[in-house]
């Protein structure tokens, strides 16, 4: 989630879409969204893990980026 939440150096909060590479984060923050649900897995390899998120509802919908993605305080 750190990871995700690090792409807000990337985003363009004057737009009105995503900037590249910035699709984590602005789920991560989108206003609307109220729910959310984690699950993970691992992998035989201890190496590898697979980590899912579902938002409810979902984020990330053009047009609607400057009403849900605000600049931090």
């Amino acid at each position: 989630i750190d990871a995700w939440y690090s792409e807000v150096y990337k985003y363009d909060f004057s737009s009105d879409g995503p900037s590249p590479n910035t699709k984590h984060f602005t789920q991560l923050c989108w206003r609307d969204t109220t729910q959310y649900g984690i699950g993970y897995a691992y992998d035989p390899d201890p190496r590898i893990a697979v980590v899912v998120m579902n938002f409810n509802p979902p984020g990330n919908i053009v047009g609607g980026y400057k009403a849900n993605v605000l600049p931090p305080r």
